[in-house]
């Protein structure tokens, strides 16, 4: 027999340069978009898949640099 976890709500978290975190989506879509981001802003996230079981991973870090 093969027990597998499901996947719950997925959540998205955004940090700025200056220190600032904040949760950016919580829900049940696949994607979603960021908004308020600024041009020549640097901003890193993280997307975090909670289980069914309660367990919880993060993902690897992501930076990116907006365009001006």
């Amino acid at each position: 027999m093969c027990l597998r976890r499901r996947a719950g709500r997925p959540q998205a978290m955004v940090a700025t340069a200056t220190g600032v975190v904040a949760t950016v989506y919580e829900g049940p879509a696949q994607r979603c978009r960021a908004g308020g981001l600024k041009p020549g802003g640097e901003y890193i996230f993280c997307v975090k898949a909670t289980y069914d079981d309660g367990s919880a991973v993060w993902s690897a870090p992501k930076a990116f640099h907006m365009h001006t």
